[in-house]
């Protein structure tokens, strides 16, 4: 063996020491970035969680509140349209008296009608077994 080589083979315990050394220190240094990226997610999932909690109770108040809006808007539509279909009717059932009371005149005017001819054939009729 050389001197070179036999320089380096004692100096390796003291170069394996340093690695180790290094290692531990590196171990050491990649436990605690996971320790730290372990807390900050754990801290990231709380925060989620408080906002998804805050965002619901937003929702569930907003939606509770629209939708009773949107049950009073319904709710005033709807006495609208029962007021409308209301006057309607009423005035569906005038138009329908009126036209009653027309079609009553008019039969009645027919049968008076009716009435003069039969009455006034009658009177023909009778004048014409005085005449015979």
């Amino acid at each position: 063996m050389t001197a070179k080589m036999t320089d380096n083979l004692e100096a390796l315990p003291d170069r394996v020491d340093r690695i180790e050394q290094k290692l531990d220190s590196l171990a050491v240094s990649v436990d605690g970035r996971f320790s730290e990226v372990s807390e900050a997610i754990a801290e990231q999932r709380r925060y989620t969680e408080f906002a998804f909690e805050h965002l619901r109770s937003d929702l569930t108040s907003f939606m509770t509140v629209e939708f009773r809006h949107v049950h009073e808007k319904i709710a005033t539509l709807d006495n609208r349209i029962d007021k409308k279909i209301a006057a309607l009717d009423n005035k569906l059932d005038q138009r329908i008296a009126n036209l009653d009371n027309k079609l009553d005149q008019r039969i009645a005017n027919l049968d008076s009608k009716m009435d003069q001819v039969l009455e006034g054939q009658k009177r023909r009729g009778r004048t014409r077994k005085k005449k015979e």
